[in-house]
């Protein structure tokens, strides 16, 4: 009796979590171990994007302004929105030019996505992450957040997630 007690609790809690409406949408599909697939059109976005699971740290969902900004712990820290899309305007300008930060190499340089260190005078190299992403029509600018600071490791699991983004499938329910 206590097994089946135990089990119709487990069972409730399960459905009260899932029902939930502000919690994200989750889907699975494809989606490699380590990672959830995040539906990000309750944020106004059409598009899914895999995210290393929660046991990474907490999940945070943020508007900024047009943007999507997701968050698991505090080694991933991105940003989603739409752009130009314009990867050697953010070589030339944004990096190569800053006049803040001075440029050391790229770790990660394609046609769509670049990760580069670069430097504070007298400080130690920190990594960035930009990636463009074409899903339809629509260019999406993804980079990693502002002002904070991350391992190439951090910025490749960042750039992992920015190339998984998908148009987001609609299910079609049978007759």
């Amino acid at each position: 009796m206590k097994k089946l007690f135990l089990s119709l609790l487990t069972i409730a809690a399960l459905a009260f979590y899932g029902c939930g409406g502000d919690k994200p949408v989750m889907e699975e599909n494809n989606v490699p171990a380590g990672w959830m697939a995040l539906d990000l059109t309750p944020h106004g976005k059409n598009i899914t994007i895999n995210v290393p699971d929660t046991s990474n740290g907490p999940l945070l969902i943020e508007e900024m302004g047009g943007a999507i900004r997701i968050s698991v712990g505090k080694k991933f820290m991105i940003e989603v929105g739409e752009g130009e899309g314009n990867i050697q305007m953010k070589k030339d300008v944004d990096i190569k030019a800053n006049d803040i930060y001075k440029f050391d190499a790229y770790i990660v340089e394609e046609p769509t996505a670049l990760i580069w260190k670069w430097h504070l005078e007298g400080s130690e190299a920190e990594c960035k992450m930009f990636c463009i992403v074409k899903v339809g029509e629509v260019n999406y600018e993804v980079k990693d957040v502002d002002g904070e600071i991350f391992s190439e490791e951090a910025c490749k699991k960042m750039l992992e997630a920015a190339k998984s983004i998908k148009v987001k499938e609609v299910k079609k329910t049978e007759a």
